[in-house]
């Protein structure tokens, strides 16, 4: 398994919205795609509640 640290890209903006949450996500295709079909299902409802619960300090 290899391990891939996704966490300085996801830093590099300092708020998150939807738009900015899928652009993450398609830089590193081979991690999210293989995470969202095992975990969950990859929905804007999903992505929203996420951005609420869990904001940039």
């Amino acid at each position: 398994m290899k391990i891939v640290d996704t966490t300085p890209a996801f830093l590099t903006n300092s708020t998150h919205t939807l738009f900015t949450l899928r652009q993450y996500d398609a830089t590193f295709p081979s991690v999210f795609t293989e995470y969202f079909s095992y975990h969950c299902t990859q929905t804007d409802l999903r992505l929203q509640s996420a951005l609420e619960r869990y904001p940039l300090i």
